[in-house]
């Protein structure tokens, strides 16, 4: 699939009245920081960020909880640190030097700050910048009412496009960038290792693609019948079913294909299991622990190993393209919407076993009593 970059079409445009802007940057606003030995959040008051050259401030309408931000908050807590990456939100103010955006307009941004002039910021892959940084990890973020994003990075939001939905365009887009990876080719059977955002983000642009089938394994049944919904050929439950087996019945033989979006060590020794020779793996789960596997395995079946990360602009441009073409209800992804009073209580009952969706924190609802 290519991601080549189309016009951004009509955006609608929210405006703010000079004084509010001005009185903005001399006032505090709300966010959440880390508790670090709690492993949890705390609603703190922070200075309103200003924008520094090329930079935007965008005023945050949600932020999605993420797994990469629940990884750091249980195995690496950095007291103070604002988390926050999967946002959408309205351009409150422009640095110097941006002249391609207005205050007012919908905005989602490939959350990483770069360089801004090597060929990889300039082509829109800032991960592979020696200066890159990543928005919220650990500082930074948009668990906040404000946050602060890189121009060349941002991509506005189409009309017709909800803020829920987009709110979810940088789980979709990682979800992306692993199925380019897989470097599919027609007739592929895939199967996918979780259900998650990113699973079932997986899955919706399998689909798309057109491959073969497609079987996604997950514990959780609400998960399983959400991927289903979004382009599964059929799911299973590992804990009671037999992955191998259920594989061999669906394609009749070994998949060509094995996407791991699972984050969890000993995925990749599965994959290999699994996947047909000459198969290709992606692993685009993210944990800390060290992965251990055979190697004769993997010498006699001679699979590709991807280790797709970071979503791109040119993902995000397409994601947001099919999500105003209406191909499918993005929001469907969403189970939860919290205040900022009780998002440290979600990211704890996230990192339980769970049956949840996508959770986005709205800085603007108000908190119970």
């Amino acid at each position: 699939m290519t991601c080549a970059s189309a016009p951004p079409g009509p955006v609608r445009r929210y405006i703010f009245r000079r004084s509010a802007s001005r009185k903005a940057r001399s006032m505090t606003m709300r966010a959440l920081e880390v508790v670090a030995d709690r492993h949890s959040f705390a609603v703190a008051e922070q200075p309103v960020p200003d924008p520094g050259p090329g930079q935007l401030r965008v005023k945050v309408e949600y932020c999605g909880i993420c797994g990469s931000d629940l990884h750091m908050l249980a195995e690496f807590p950095t007291s103070g640190a604002t988390f926050g990456h999967e946002f959408v939100g309205i351009i409150d103010a422009l640095g110097p030097g941006v002249d391609q955006f207005s205050t007012g307009e919908r905005v989602t941004a490939v959350p990483a700050l770069g360089c801004g002039h090597c060929v990889w910021c300039v082509s829109g892959e800032p991960s592979h910048c020696a200066q890159f940084s990543v928005i919220g990890a650990p500082s930074g973020g948009a668990f906040a009412e404000y946050v602060i994003v890189q121009a060349l990075f941002t991509v506005r939001v189409p009309e017709g496009v909800s803020p829920r939905a987009a709110a979810v365009t940088e789980p979709l887009a990682v979800g992306l960038r692993a199925v380019e990876a897989s470097n599919l080719v027609p007739g592929d059977d895939v199967v996918v290792f979780g259900a998650g955002p990113i699973g079932i983000a997986i899955a919706i642009w399998l689909r798309q693609q057109g491959v073969g089938r497609i079987l996604v394994s997950d514990p959780v049944a609400s998960r399983r019948r959400l991927a289903l919904e979004f382009g599964a050929t059929a799911v299973v439950d590992p804990l009671n079913e037999t992955l191998a087996a259920s594989a061999q019945a669906l394609f009749g033989g070994l998949p060509s294909v094995v996407i791991e979006a699972a984050g969890r060590p000993g995925m990749l020794a599965s994959a290999i299991d699994l996947v047909a020779p000459h198969g290709r793996i992606v692993l685009a789960g993210m944990h800390s622990a060290d992965e251990v596997f055979q190697r004769i395995p993997a010498m006699i079946k001679e699979p590709v190993v991807q280790f797709p990360q970071f979503s791109t602009v040119a993902g995000f441009q397409h994601t947001l393209r099919i999500l105003a073409r209406g191909d499918f209800d993005a929001e469907k992804l969403v189970t939860h919407v919290v205040d900022f009073g009780s998002a440290g209580e979600f990211a704890h009952r996230l990192l339980q076993p769970n049956d949840f969706g996508k959770v986005l924190v709205d800085p603007s609802k108000k908190e119970a009593k």
